[in-house]
């Protein structure tokens, strides 16, 4: 469909969706789906402006849309080691995200599972080029200002790249607003925590380790509504997994 029609309307639904679905494809059917990923993203806007949404609605869908775009083509691509096929997508985002805020804030949103799969695909030039944009401050954040989780994701990156102090001030800054100030409702809290487990996990194990026990030693107030409680506690059983 991509080939006999490469335009707005079909080339990014149909990326999309065949990279989410990648953990059902075999490596030539990932290979041909990384080949549209770039022009995917490219063409996203213009099939949102022709979908029937506000333009504030349009607004927010683009960066989430690119975040799964971004994490599904990384995540693809290292699952089926194809270092060269996703190269275009890490020169595109290099290139993007200094001038586009919708690829900056896609990139944020899914930096966690894009810079686990560029660490694997041994992007680390890219991937330090990317960050010096997202996080000018290296990992400073301001202090009367909410952490959101997904910026943890950049903690990963930051280690992938080598920068273990850039990465560590984040992983300082979540850990305080957890554990000290313990700041935030429930909800919020427990996204922070998964996120801070998640990129615990990409830290040397001289920092990872004992942080990660300190979390079921001094996490409080994880709660979880909804209609699943009536089986299991969804949000802790994901920190748990994470």
């Amino acid at each position: 469909a991509c080939a006999a029609d490469p335009c707005s309307a079909v080339v990014p639904r149909v990326t999309l969706t065949l990279l989410e679905a990648a953990g059902r494809l075999d490596a030539d059917g990932a290979r041909d789906a990384l080949g549209h990923a770039v022009p995917a993203a490219t063409w996203l806007d213009g099939w949102l402006r022709a979908c029937k949404w506000t333009e504030a609605e349009r607004a927010e869908r683009l960066p989430t849309y690119l975040a799964r775009l971004f994490a599904a083509a990384a995540g693809a691509a290292a699952r089926f080691g194809l270092a060269a096929e996703a190269r275009p997508l890490a020169e595109f985002l290099a290139r993007r995200t200094p001038t586009d805020a919708a690829v900056r804030a896609g990139v944020v949103r899914g930096a966690g599972a894009v810079f686990r799969a560029f660490r694997k695909l041994g992007f680390a030039a890219e991937t330090a080029t990317i960050l010096d944009h997202l996080d000018p401050a290296r990992g400073e954040w301001p202090a009367g200002a909410p952490l959101p989780p997904a910026r943890l994701g950049l903690a990963v990156g930051w280690f992938a790249a080598g920068d273990d102090d850039a990465a560590t001030r984040l992983l300082d800054d979540a850990r305080r607003r957890l554990f000290v100030a313990r700041e935030g409702d429930p909800r919020d809290r427990i996204e922070l925590a998964i996120g801070y487990a998640d990129a615990l996990g990409f830290a040397p194990p001289r920092i990872g380790l004992g942080r990660l026990e300190e979390v079921f030693q001094l996490l409080e107030g994880v709660t979880t509504t909804g209609s699943t409680n009536r089986y299991f506690t969804l949000k802790p059983l994901e920190l748990v997994d994470t």
